[in-house]
């Protein structure tokens, strides 16, 4: 990274010139209307666990169990060694985040399980959605970018199919806001704790989580500051233990050695990054059945073409944070395909609709780009023309997609539901002794399955 993104990160003043950056109660710029009012807040909080609950077409979201909240959070935590299996790998990583949240399950009555775990999910992302709005206030001037951020964790395109109502997912949102939480200059203790439990649960519950340690070291090394230094101990902590975890994990979830082609990775770095951010999942698939590699390319042209015009003329520090998110953006989507191969993409013909749970971090960091050229903080240059319309493209565009794309159809929305499951197995478990241990479907198709006794079933 060049000085430049050094001074950016330790902050300069709001024109680039080079001077000390003012403290964040100054540099809030005039036209900042006043905090919002208690109620607001909290109307705003509800919606982002309500919202992201109903967006599962079918059965809802809280009457169906996603495939790793049951046999593996759930069967873990009501298991013989429920602390114990904390620790266990899964996929040939460490997921502590959800099986940490999974933990109470183990004394809820087996019907509540779905409202539990879609709800404590939904609650998560609208926590982590709340922080991003707080972290970026010295970042981004508008207040209306800001909201648009925070709305994207909780209801963006790339989040619906599979991380919706889903505790294990959640480390997908985790790791989406780890950028934030280091260049966050909230010092308040709060602040500082949340900041640290972010980037340890981000680096605890998945290899994506450590892709910014360079970054964790960058801020620490420039700002030198007590709050940064607690965070990216916190953050190191969670990247030991993840490592550490990662190196007595055997993976057993690609049984076919990991397949590369080239021409598969340009497809999904177009597709997957550029496409999916300008028109949602949906429609950059069938653009991309239609149209083949070229409808990827176009929109790179696009979207970098746009970037181009918004970051001529932003401040130096905004340019600076921009552009590192713009590198993440592609980066991290990137060592996700090149670090798993393309073969889970290739069960069948080639889906570019599969492990949408990838571009959850890749969405929220290219609208991050934009969001810091286009508001940033200061009033000269906020007040550009180019950065008046890219405010208001940007809330738009992103307020269509979330509208567009809102509604999803999972495959856990075709039911049966939960109950029924249930139902069935407390039925073949008459004349049996309360120790017999049955086995409870997911899905319609037998396969993922929670083997639970019993005892347990019966009314």
């Amino acid at each position: 990274m060049s000085p430049g993104s050094a001074r950016a990160i330790r902050g300069v003043d709001h024109e680039g010139t080079g001077a000390p950056a003012r403290p964040p109660s100054v540099e809030r710029p005039p036209w900042r209307p006043a905090p919002a009012p208690a109620l607001v807040t909290a109307g705003l909080l509800l919606a982002a666990v309500v919202l992201p609950l109903l967006r599962q077409q079918g059965v809802p979201s809280w009457r169906s169990v996603w495939a790793e909240d049951g046999f593996l959070l759930y069967q873990d935590a009501t298991g013989p060694s429920p602390l114990g299996s904390l620790f266990h790998g899964y996929a040939g990583y460490l997921v502590l985040p959800p099986r940490l949240l999974a933990l109470p399950t183990r004394w809820l009555p087996v019907e509540a399980l779905p409202w539990y775990l879609a709800v404590v999910a939904a609650v998560v992302t609208a926590v982590l959605a709340a922080l991003v709005f707080r972290w970026t206030r010295t970042w981004i001037s508008s207040p209306t970018v800001r909201l648009a951020l925070a709305t994207l964790v909780v209801l963006m395109p790339a989040a619906g199919l599979e991380n919706t109502g889903t505790l294990t997912n959640t480390i997908w949102a985790f790791s989406a806001v780890v950028p934030w939480a280091l260049l966050s200059r909230e010092q308040g203790r709060a602040d500082v704790a949340a900041r640290g439990a972010v980037c340890f649960a981000a680096a605890t519950g998945s290899p994506l989580g450590l892709v910014f340690v360079p970054l964790a070291l960058l801020v620490w090394w420039r700002r030198r500051d007590v709050a940064s230094a607690l965070v990216s101990v916190a953050y190191g902590a969670g990247v030991a233990l993840q490592l550490a975890v990662m190196a007595f994990t055997e993976t057993k979830v690609n049984a076919l050695a990991p397949q590369r082609p080239m021409s598969d990775i340009v497809d999904l770095l177009g597709v997957r990054i550029f496409t999916l951010y300008l028109v949602g999942p949906d429609r950059a698939t069938s653009l991309w059945q239609d149209h083949g590699t070229v409808v990827g390319v176009l929109a790179a042209v696009v979207v970098l073409g746009l970037f181009a015009l918004v970051w001529r003329g932003a401040p130096q520090r905004a340019q600076q944070v921009g552009l590192l998110f713009l590198a993440y953006a592609i980066g991290t989507f990137t060592v996700l395909i090149v670090g798993r191969g393309t073969q889970p993409f290739r069960w069948g013909p080639f889906n570019m609709s599969a492990h949408m749970r990838y571009s959850v971090a890749t969405t929220l960091l290219l609208a991050s780009a934009f969001a810091v050229l286009v508001a940033p903080a200061g009033a000269r240059a906020a007040a550009r023309p180019v950065a008046r319309v890219g405010r208001a493209v940007l809330v738009g565009h992103l307020a269509v997609l979330v509208v567009a794309c809102f509604a999803v159809d999972a495959h856990r929305s075709v039911g049966p539901e939960w109950r029924v499951h249930v139902a069935d197995a407390a039925a073949r478990c008459e004349g049996r002794p309360p120790d017999h241990v049955e086995l409870v479907l997911q899905d319609a198709q037998p396969f993922w399955a929670v083997r639970i006794p019993c005892r347990e079933l019966r009314p």
